[in-house]
């Protein structure tokens, strides 16, 4: 069979629990040997927004999408990377309309171990792969809008809610 050609779309909205407030970070989508790398911004009340479509087309060997290699997301400060998302490929088809997703990046102990589990940050995004041929017109609209109200408080919160019914019988 021949090369078939694949796209990959990503859309960055904001990010949010970098390792510091003063740098300035950037994103970066990796698949296969193919790259889109985002401005690095600064934060803005400890948000960094983005609002940046990027596209790139790659060709593969694989009909299915069971078999295309797995999609890097990096947070890079500097030229470091820092910390990554790994997510198979199969993960990122859905349709150009479906919600932005929060991602949970993984610091890269590698690089910098003594970074903790909550301070690698997250961002907003949708990334949408497919067949190019239907990346031709890939306008989906409200992606670029500011973030109506500023965060003021950064962190994560897990809650266990528990719903009890009593039966009372005569």
């Amino acid at each position: 069979p021949g090369l078939v050609n694949w796209a990959i779309m990503a859309e960055a909205f904001f990010g949010l629990n970098f390792p510091t407030n003063d740098d300035k970070y950037g994103i970066q989508v990796r698949w296969a040997d193919q790259e889109i790398n985002f401005d690095k911004k600064g934060a803005n009340n400890g948000v960094w927004e983005w609002f940046t479509r990027a596209k790139i087309n790659c060709q593969f060997p694989y009909l299915s999408s069971e078999e295309l290699p797995d999609v890097f997301i990096y947070l890079v400060q500097d030229k470091k990377r820092v910390s990554f998302i790994r997510k198979p490929a199969k993960y990122f088809i859905t349709q150009l309309t479906a919600e932005p997703r929060i991602f949970y990046f993984k610091p890269d102990k590698s690089k910098s171990p003594e970074m903790r589990d909550d301070q690698a940050g997250l961002v907003k995004m949708r990334i949408t792969l497919g067949n190019a041929q239907a990346f031709s017109d890939a306008s989906s609209g409200g992606w670029n809008t500011p973030i109506n109200k500023p965060f003021t408080k950064q962190g994560i919160l897990f809650a266990n809610i528990f719903y009890v019914i009593r039966i009372i019988m005569f």
